[in-house]
């Protein structure tokens, strides 16, 4: 039986690696969880301190990149607070109201409108949005190699 559970525990992490991706499907956090609720089932004998360690800190990480690495590109390309709120607050407008559309066009519109009402040319804000949806692409593909990472870990934890 505890077999069963390893190999659910593994899709449930693959779905969730789906999740950083993905808008509103699970990401990192549930991963994490998922991860602990399996070392509590096994009562801790695969699942350590140390990939329990791994698995807050990467969720950590991936809820940071979620909100922070466009508008971090943004102000790099010369991009003005107005522009980093901006896209910040666009990517959280943009995912309640408009969805896995708004993932995308939320960070761009934000930092396109904050710049512009920052005095920025259409030309010089438009490429700040630009930077800040690549931003939050990069950071969706960061968090994807965290989440695998994080199932590789488990299976050799589990498995090996």
């Amino acid at each position: 039986m505890e077999l069963f559970w390893s190999w659910v525990t593994v899709f449930l992490l693959f779905i969730c690696s789906l999740g950083t991706v993905l808008p509103l499907l699970p990401g990192l956090p549930l991963m994490a969880v998922i991860i602990i609720g399996y070392g509590w089932f096994d009562n801790f004998q695969n699942i350590n301190l140390l990939v329990i360690t791994i698995a807050v800190m990467f969720a950590v990480i991936g809820t940071l990149l979620d909100y922070l690495a466009g508008p971090y590109l943004a102000k790099k390309k010369g991009g003005t607070k107005g522009g980093y709120w901006g896209a910040f607050l666009g990517g959280l407008v943009g995912i309640v109201f408009l969805g896995p559309i708004g993932l995308l066009l939320g960070p761009f519109l934000g930092a396109l409108a904050g710049e512009l009402l920052g005095g920025k040319s259409l030309k010089d804000a438009s490429q700040i949005g630009v930077t800040s949806l690549w931003g939050m692409l990069a950071g969706n593909v960061l968090k994807f190699v965290l989440a695998i990472s994080l199932t590789v870990i488990f299976f050799f934890r589990v498995f090996l």
